[in-house]
Order: structure tokens, then C-alpha cells, then sequence
């Protein structure tokens, strides 16, 4: 009898079509958007320290889609690329939030980055 007791409530959870899973996200959709929007702010400042590292907390792992990924991504490139290549003409390659091999990963240029981390 405990055995079909079981299964019926087994059965019940399986046909209910809920999920029972967590999600673990770095962030929510509305804090990802914040954070373009706070990005967008900081490079029309012209903070482009500020609007890097705001496109690349906008482009964190959300449980839903991220509808703000692919413009933060295609945002953050060019500025961290200028970065990246000005921490390099100065020397600042590797170590630091300020480097040269930073900016380059920021912006997704990771050939660039392993380059001045060698």
C-alpha cells in the first residue's frame, strides 16, 4: 500500500508541470538593464572605466534571457580595446584592475590579453 501511496504522489509532482529548480544568477533581468543604463550614463560622461565595467556587469548570467547582453557586449568592445591599448603603451600589462591584459578581457579581445600576459 505505501508503495502506491508513493508513486501516486510521485506522480502528481510529475504531472503538475511545475518546476522545482533554483535558479542561480549573478543577477536579475532589472539589475542587468540598470546596469546598461548606468553604463550608457557613464560613457556619455565620458567615464570609460565606469561604462566597461557597467556593460560587463550588464552582460552577467540572468535566469531569463538577458535582453541587454549582446548590446552591452558590442558597447563595451571598442572602449575596452582603447583601454586595453593605452594600459599596454604605458607599460601596464598584466596585474591590476588597471592593466592592459584587463581592459583586453573586458572588451573580449582574448587573444590580445594572452599576448600581454605572456
Amino acid at each position: 500500500m505505501r508503495f502506491v501511496v508513493n508513486s501516486i504522489v510521485v506522480a502528481m509532482f510529475c504531472a503538475s508541470g511545475a518546476a522545482f529548480a533554483d535558479c542561480v544568477a549573478d543577477l536579475g533581468v532589472d539589475e542587468a538593464r540598470a546596469a546598461y543604463v548606468g553604463a550608457q550614463s557613464a560613457e556619455a560622461s565620458g567615464d570609460r572605466r565606469a561604462a566597461v565595467l557597467g556593460y560587463r556587469r550588464a552582460q552577467g548570467y540572468t535566469c531569463d534571457p538577458n535582453p541587454v547582453a549582446a548590446e552591452a557586449a558590442r558597447r563595451a568592445a571598442p572602449l575596452a580595446l582603447e583601454l586595453g591599448r593605452r594600459a599596454e603603451q604605458v607599460g601596464r600589462l598584466a596585474g591590476g584592475n588597471d592593466s592592459a591584459f584587463t581592459w583586453f578581457e573586458a572588451g573580449g579581445y582574448y587573444a590580445q590579453a594572452d599576448r600581454v600576459l605572456w
